[in-house]
């Protein structure tokens, strides 16, 4: 909730970035380290309105629950595009080894 007070505390936009497959960037394949794709997807900014005053409560929870809603939704786009990637280089990995 702390970003959605300052950014409600100076009406400026927030911005929901998703990092997927950066939990095993580099990974050991038959002793050889293999660099895993690392995918980071940017959403669009969310506007806020600058707060006069006092900022409200539920002002910072309503953006608060805006912001998890939107934060979920591009690490989940982050993942699934990583994990696309990430098999595809396998495959061709595998391919051009004979496995």
């Amino acid at each position: 909730s702390g970003t959605a007070y300052v950014a409600l505390k100076a009406g400026v936009p927030v911005v929901p970035v998703g990092i997927g497959g950066s939990e095993t960037v580099v990974v050991r394949t038959r002793g050889v380290p293999w660099f895993s794709r690392v995918t980071v997807v940017i959403g669009p900014p969310i506007t806020v309105e600058r707060a006069g005053g006092t900022v409200k409560r539920s002002a910072i929870t309503d953006l608060d629950a805006a912001l998890r809603a939107r934060l979920q939704a591009v690490f989940d786009e982050a993942q699934a595009a990583s994990a696309r990637r990430s098999a595809g280089r396998r495959a061709s990995h595998q391919a051009g080894q004979g496995v």
